[in-house]
């Protein structure tokens, strides 16, 4: 719903109630759910603080879902090549007893992290095993936000017509999940994004408005402030000044 200060308040009530609890499967999960609270609040010293906490008791499994978590807050902060050898780590402990979600949250959040350093050809091979792992398991939210970063991936490699074919399919899967209104909005803020920087600029503008009119109804302030603003990038480009400056 995107507030963010009410969800950090009840996450921080959890964490101090931890000293209470016996039982290291029920900490893992609270302090994996604070650090992600946290992080999107902007805290994220505090998120890092929450992982530390419950590393020390964790082994495995565990210990590799503490990495991949670590990995999604340091990207979130800009730290890439910590957010990368933390995944790196977790990569090496997950072993054949994982999960085909604690295998493709690995994937998705690492291929990203490397979309961002500018690896582009360990990016794609990382998101398109994410995508493969998705489609094995018939997970079609899943598959479709692989595609949807591959799309992003491509138009950032210039390679124009495998990101929109990628954008196109990820659609198609959006809809088979059901078109579950945050991830489908976050697409569209993306492929907006992806047309502007083409020229497309009309196509952008409608996509931007998609973005908004999917996730208004949520409440999600957070991700309805970056489609407004993908809108506002859009308008002024389009020549639109002033409907531009009020949107922003």
């Amino acid at each position: 719903l995107g507030r963010h200060r009410e969800a950090t308040e009840a996450i921080r009530t959890s964490m101090t109630l931890l000293d209470l609890v016996d039982d290291a499967d029920e900490a893992l999960f609270v302090s994996l759910s604070a650090a992600v609270v946290l992080a999107e609040s902007g805290a994220v010293g505090d998120a890092l603080a929450a992982l530390d906490r419950t590393e020390a008791t964790q082994h495995g499994l565990g210990l590799a879902r503490v990495f991949i978590q670590r990995g999604y807050v340091l990207h979130h902060a800009g730290e890439l090549r910590e957010a990368l050898l933390a995944l790196d780590r977790a990569d090496q402990l997950l072993g054949v007893g994982a999960s085909d979600t604690d295998r493709f949250r690995l994937l998705v959040n690492r291929g990203l992290v490397l979309l961002q350093h500018g690896q582009l050809d360990a990016a794609e091979a990382d998101l398109r095993s994410a995508r493969t792992l998705a489609a094995s398991g018939g997970y079609w939210s899943f598959e479709a936000i692989s595609a949807a970063n591959l799309g992003v991936l491509h138009a950032r490699g210039r390679r124009i017509a495998e990101s929109m074919r990628c954008f196109s399919e990820a659609r198609h899967l959006y809809a088979r999940a059901g078109e579950p209104a945050r991830t489908v909005a976050i697409m569209q803020i993306d492929y907006a994004e992806t047309l502007l920087h083409q020229g497309i600029v009309a196509d952008a503008v409608e996509a931007a408005r998609q973005a908004v009119r999917l996730i208004e109804p949520t409440g999600n302030q957070v991700i309805l402030g970056d489609a407004y603003l993908m809108l506002a990038r859009a308008l002024l480009a389009s020549g639109d000044q002033r409907h531009a400056v009020t949107t922003a």
